[in-house]
């Protein structure tokens, strides 16, 4: 056997192993931007909900003062 063919599946095997990772990163990357996604979905709900009652509160507070 000549170094090539010895080298080839080993140069296979190891490719193959290097995208197995990377897709496996990948995915755990998808997760993780889901759920950073649900928190700024959260955090943008919980806002406009504190500015609504703030525009709540200056509106009853300009009508006493006129």
């Amino acid at each position: 056997m000549s170094e090539a063919e010895i080298l080839m599946p080993v140069v296979g095997m190891l490719m193959s192993v290097l995208i197995v990772v990377i897709g496996w990163m990948g995915n755990k990357l998808h997760e993780r931007l889901g759920e950073i996604n649900e928190t700024l979905a959260t955090i943008d709900k919980d806002l406009r909900h504190e500015l609504s009652r703030l525009d709540t509160r200056v509106a009853v507070i300009e009508s006493k003062v006129k």
